[in-house]
């Protein structure tokens, strides 16, 4: 009879967990995507286990990988079957996406509502970032990591193992799924946006001061981030953003190239494989060519790192020669430059043996520049009309957050109240420039109402007595 119950109760948790797992997130986990390009990534490939190198491999095929939907966990058969004994350990998800961004400047970001337990994030085959935690959503910028010419492959390694550092440690209460098991959604903001990657928030913190039936006083903070990339541009006449890559299986630049195309970043490892599957891994060399185009006036340092040989020119002029059989070296090289004024680029690469790696980039050592922006946020109600607003200019620091805190009050609100009129206005948040176009915007629901707890009187809402019932 003990094991009856025992097989009940595991089912009763279950069922539970499952429904809230699953559960559609509400309406406002997304509102702050209203008004951004973004799409949810459904389709996904899925692999139970651990995988080798399936974070860089472009082709999604193999045995072992199936098509899933994401919402999706791994254990929503066999947890209703095998009870404690269900999979706990490794799961791969992988998928292609393409970048929906307007213009080439624009920053990218995922966001995972919830991925249980733990959580690996890799793009392209580098690693993005690790999350801990079953219950939370998490955020990172992928700017640095797509490409904006063709499609991106996103690996996430799952982890459902109990461990003693990650909420809950035990499966007592009831058992841990795995899986990515609520929506991920890849979105773009202008390189001036409301900041995404404050723990997933929407970057904007409403706070009610003080809230009567005559007047309700908020505090509305907005969290800025100011990133700019330097831009590498392919040889005049070629669209595109990034260099041109020509990739030849000899180790002299002989011949016609064996492939062609544009990488918008020179960050390779070739140890787990060489770069296109028809080319060796050793004895092979690379010519990238193109344009650099300085966003600012000053010095910049230019850092070429390989293994091998590898030879940086400016102008035709070799400024980094790092040639030979060696291993990993790292050499830099300043120089001062003008904004907007075009330098072209030649960076060549002789891999000879054991493996290879090449990483090309730069830095912007002057003073950085500042922008001015208006953050202008307003209170509009349910037809769309705007009862409060209030405009402050804020100057942002590039590569810096910056906070900044409205007092908006509200005459006569309209006040929550529960089911008998769960009244809402909207917050809306504009990031404007100084001649009032917008570079960013963000929605958030806020409903006023004022309460306190009497001990003999109970819970009063609006100061009016509110009785609760529950078990």
């Amino acid at each position: 009879m003990k094991t009856a119950n025992a097989k009940v109760n595991l089912i009763f948790r279950t069922v539970i967990v499952l429904v809230a797992l699953l559960w559609p997130e509400t309406v406002f986990s997304q509102s702050f995507l209203e008004y951004r390009d973004s799409f949810n990534l459904v389709d996904w490939r899925f692999h139970k286990g651990d995988a080798h190198t399936v974070e860089r491999a472009r082709r999604l095929d193999g045995p072992g990988w199936e098509d899933v939907n994401v919402p999706h966990t791994w254990n929503a058969k066999d947890i209703l079957t095998e009870g404690d004994n269900c999979y706990t350990g490794i799961g791969w998800y992988r998928a292609f996406f393409d970048v929906p961004s307007r213009k080439a400047g624009d920053r990218v970001f995922v966001r995972f509502e919830g991925v249980s337990v733990v959580a690996d994030v890799f793009v392209n085959g580098k690693y993005v970032g690790n999350h801990k935690g079953a219950y939370s959503a998490f955020c990172f910028e992928i700017t640095p990591y797509i490409s904006r010419s063709q499609s991106n492959l996103i690996a996430v390694k799952v982890d459902n193992t109990v461990q003693p550092d990650v909420a809950p440690s035990g499966i007592d209460l009831y058992p841990l799924f795995g899986g990515i098991y609520r929506s991920v959604t890849i979105f773009s903001t202008n390189e001036l946006c409301i900041w995404p990657l404050d723990f997933a928030s929407s970057g904007v913190y409403i706070r009610q001061k003080q809230v009567s039936q005559n007047k309700a006083d908020i505090e509305v903070e907005t969290l800025l981030d100011y990133t700019k990339s330097d831009e590498l541009l392919p040889p005049k006449g070629m669209p595109g953003q990034g260099l041109l890559g020509q990739y030849f299986n000899n180790r002299n630049f002989a011949g016609e190239p064996q492939h062609t195309r544009i990488d918008e970043q020179v960050n390779f490892y070739y140890r787990m494989g060489p770069a296109f599957d028809d080319m060796p891994s050793d004895n092979f060399s690379v010519l990238w060519t193109g344009r650099f185009v300085p966003k600012n006036t000053g010095r910049y340092k230019f850092v070429v790192a390989s293994d091998d040989g590898t030879r940086l020119y400016l102008e035709d002029e070799m400024v980094i020669d790092n040639w030979g059989a060696h291993g990993v070296i790292e050499k830099s090289y300043e120089t001062s430059l003008e904004a907007g004024k075009e330098v072209r680029i030649k960076l060549e690469y002789d891999e000879y043996i054991s493996g290879a790696s090449v990483i090309f980039g730069w830095m912007f050592l002057e003073a950085e520049k500042s922008a001015d922006v208006i953050v202008n946020t307003s209170v509009v109600d349910i037809d769309g009309n705007i009862i409060a607003q209030d405009k402050k200019k804020v100057t942002l620091t590039k590569n810096q957050q910056t906070e900044c805190t409205q007092n908006i009050s509200i005459d006569n609100p309209h006040l929550w109240n529960a089911k008998a009129d769960p009244y809402l206005y909207t917050v809306k948040v504009q990031l404007q420039d100084t001649h009032e176009s917008i570079l960013d915007q963000v929605a958030q629901p806020l409903g006023l109402r004022y309460f306190e707890v009497d001990r003999d009187k109970g819970l009063i809402l609006n100061g009016k007595p509110y009785h609760l019932y529950g078990v």
